[in-house]
């Protein structure tokens, strides 16, 4: 199993620092007892349906296609328990980490609501998310700042109006 968020806590485990996964899926999903095998802790928020799959395909020359099922569509009990659950685990965090694709039926706003949300907790906060969800959580900066975003020179083109190509000049020259 793996996904952004899923990946970090994964590697966190594997460096040996105390992670909590937390992700909306059945705990019936086999997803979850991939997660489970994998020795990643976790904390499911029930949902109906199933976490989505992705599949690449890579050929031999390099050419990727890239095969990414929407998901399960969250509702508004479902999208709620969700946000709780996250600001209930950072009460005990030092870092909480907001990472992917939203399922469908979140809003794109949701990770500046959960960034402001998290303003009290104890924690920092690093948001890797991209497209809709990435120009949300900016316009609302002056509230929802987090302590790191990282976008890649596409996605902060995007946002600062300027081409990726430039941007990776300039950091190529220094």
């Amino acid at each position: 199993p793996g996904g952004k968020g899923v990946n970090v806590a994964r590697a966190l485990t594997l460096a040996g620092l105390d992670t909590v996964a937390v992700l909306p899926a059945a705990d019936t999903d086999p997803f979850v007892a991939g997660l489970r095998a994998s020795g990643v802790a976790y904390q499911c928020v029930p949902i109906s349906g199933v976490v989505r799959t992705n599949l690449t395909i890579t050929e031999a020359d390099g050419t990727t296609t890239k095969l990414n099922e929407p998901g399960a569509t969250l509702d508004a009990e479902a999208l709620d328990a969700l946000t709780r659950s996250v600001v209930a685990h950072a009460e005990n965090a030092s870092w909480v980490v907001l990472s992917g694709s939203l399922p469908p039926g979140v809003p794109d706003r949701w990770y500046a609501d959960v960034v402001v949300a998290l303003a009290s907790a104890p924690c920092r906060v690093a948001v890797d998310t991209s497209e809709h969800p990435l120009e949300a959580l900016a316009a609302a900066f002056g509230e929802a700042a987090p302590d790191v975003i990282k976008p890649n020179a596409e996605e902060l083109a995007g946002l600062v109006g300027a081409s990726a190509e430039a941007l990776e000049q300039a950091v190529a020259q220094g």
